[in-house]
């Protein structure tokens, strides 16, 4: 799952070694499920290795993290906030999953698995995948960033 370079750094100078973890995975599956979320299969594969972990790293010259406690994301997220993002900005189906920079931003994937970050009315697309993106996070690059005009 990890060919990434970068990431197999920053978990390293994190000193976590992940691991698949059904308990985990399980655990976070039952938070979402509760709220009537559907994970999409990558989600899920990505929640079994980094579900309620804490990645430190590098952003340009300052610390930063990102954090994976389910229970912290989806109570900073509430299901009317997503919603409110959907209805909004005509996207679909998508799911919290992580706060980043310093937990200033949301992070989230799509139906499609895209994944970005969201802070107000700015949106970053970091991937196509939350692997990916994760990998473009750790080496400071965007896909896009824009502001999403409301309907």
């Amino acid at each position: 799952m990890f060919n990434s370079k970068k990431i197999l750094e920053v978990l390293e100078a994190n000193h976590l070694v992940l691991k698949l973890d059904e308990n985990k995975l399980l655990k976070a599956s039952k938070e979402y499920q509760i709220l009537g979320y559907e994970l999409t299969e990558s989600l899920k594969e990505f929640l079994a290795y980094f579900a309620y972990h804490v990645i430190k790293f590098k952003a340009g010259s300052n610390d930063d993290e990102i954090n994976f406690n389910v229970s912290k994301v989806l109570k900073r997220c509430p299901k009317y906030y997503v919603k409110g993002m959907e209805s909004n900005y005509s996207m679909r189906k998508i799911i919290p999953f992580g706060l980043v920079y310093t937990e200033h931003m949301i992070f989230f994937s799509d139906e499609k698995d895209w994944t970005y970050a969201c802070y107000d009315d700015l949106v970053i697309l970091f991937g196509h995948s939350q692997l990916e993106a994760l990998e473009n996070i750790f080496n400071d690059k965007e896909m896009a960033r824009f502001t999403l005009p409301l309907k």
